[in-house]
C-alpha cells in the first residue's frame, strides 16, 4: 500500500518481475444490485511498458461486444469489455475527465437485459494517481 487519499488508495505489486502501480476505488453505489456480482472497482494502472491504463472491474462476466461507458465531468467515455472487466481505449482522455469531475458513473450491460449504473467518488483521485506515478515513474 502506497497510501489513501480520500476515497482511493494507491498501491503496488510485483507482475511479470516488474512493479506495476495502481490507483483504484471501489464504486460507491451500484444499481440495480443482483445475487452473485463481486466488486466493482475502478482503476488505473502504471506498468513500465503500459501506463495510464483505466479499467473498471464490473464484478461479472459480461458480452465483449456490448457497449459500455463512463461519464465524468461532463465528458462520456465509450469503454470496450472484456472479460470481467471493462477497459477506456484512451486512458488519458478518461484521466483527464477523472481529474476535474466529483464522481464518475459507468453504465455497463448486465444479465437479461440490465443495464448496470456504477457511480464512482473521484475524492481523492489526483492525489492517488500522482502517488502511484510517484512510486513507478516513466522508465
Amino acid at each position: 500500500m502506497i497510501g489513501t487519499f480520500g476515497d482511493w488508495k494507491a498501491a503496488y505489486h510485483p507482475e511479470a518481475g516488474a512493479k506495476v502501480c495502481y490507483a483504484y476505488t471501489f464504486a460507491k453505489s451500484s444499481r440495480p444490485t443482483f445475487r452473485g456480482r463481486g466488486d466493482v472497482v475502478l482503476t488505473i494502472a502504471q506498468r513500465p511498458h503500459e501506463r495510464d491504463s483505466v479499467a473498471v472491474s464490473v464484478g461479472y462476466a459480461v458480452l465483449p461486444h456490448a457497449g459500455a461507458s463512463v461519464t465524468a465531468n461532463g465528458q462520456k467515455l465509450h469503454f470496450y469489455l472484456e472479460g470481467r472487466s471493462a477497459f477506456a481505449p484512451h486512458g488519458a482522455e478518461a484521466i483527464a475527465a477523472f481529474g476535474g469531475g466529483r464522481e464518475a458513473v459507468g453504465r455497463f450491460p448486465g444479465p437479461r437485459g440490465l443495464t448496470l449504473v456504477d457511480t464512482f467518488s473521484l475524492n481523492g483521485f489526483a492525489a492517488a494517481y500522482a502517488a502511484s506515478l510517484k512510486e513507478c515513474p516513466k522508465p
